[in-house]
């Protein structure tokens, strides 16, 4: 702060009263010819002290604002890094019933779909066998390709999953049976 003293004395003494309010650190910075507050020794020499007091204390409130700001968001970042750790200990694994029961009603959703576009195959098998007899068109060939391709589809889903051709008639899992 020594090395500082002449050049800060050179300011005059209503500026330097004015400056005493800021750290020695940053007195010191302004001696050396550092910016301050967006500010150099050559500016406020240059200020009144009208002006020099109203930009100190503009910088103090923007730093003021600024640090308010950053406060505020640690804060709320730190809300929300706590829920997040709540939520981690409060969110668990589903019932496996539940999921297996959820996955049973998306099948049975799929299954309706897919009828109900079997279905639609009757309305334009009829329609190509009207076709046929007005015009001698025969369709049949189509018509067996269609099907045979629907039913060669089912049966590689079956074998990929080893399923036997009819349906199990009792509840019980398969891994119960074999504990006994």
């Amino acid at each position: 702060m020594q090395k500082a003293a002449p050049k800060l004395m050179d300011l005059g003494k209503s500026k330097l009263l004015e400056l005493l309010v800021e750290e020695d650190v940053t007195l010191i910075g302004l001696a050396e010819g550092e910016e301050v507050n967006g500010m150099t020794l050559d500016d406020v020499d240059r200020m009144t002290v009208r002006e020099l007091r109203a930009a100190l204390r503009e910088s103090r409130e923007t730093a003021e604002a600024k640090d308010k700001v950053i406060a505020d968001k640690n804060k709320k970042v730190d809300e929300l890094a706590e829920k997040l750790e709540k939520s981690k200990k409060t969110v668990k694994e589903p019932d496996a019933a539940d999921v297996g029961s959820e996955l049973a009603m998306r099948l049975t959703s799929l299954e309706v779909g897919i009828r109900s576009q079997v279905s639609r195959l009757k309305e334009m098998f009829e329609q190509m066998n009207a076709h046929t007899e007005a015009h001698g068109i025969d369709h049949r060939a189509k018509m067996v390709g269609t099907i045979n391709q629907i039913i060669l589809d089912c049966e590689t889903l079956r074998s990929s999953f080893a399923l036997p051709q009819d349906a199990p008639t009792d509840d019980m899992p398969e891994w119960l049976k074999q504990e006994d």
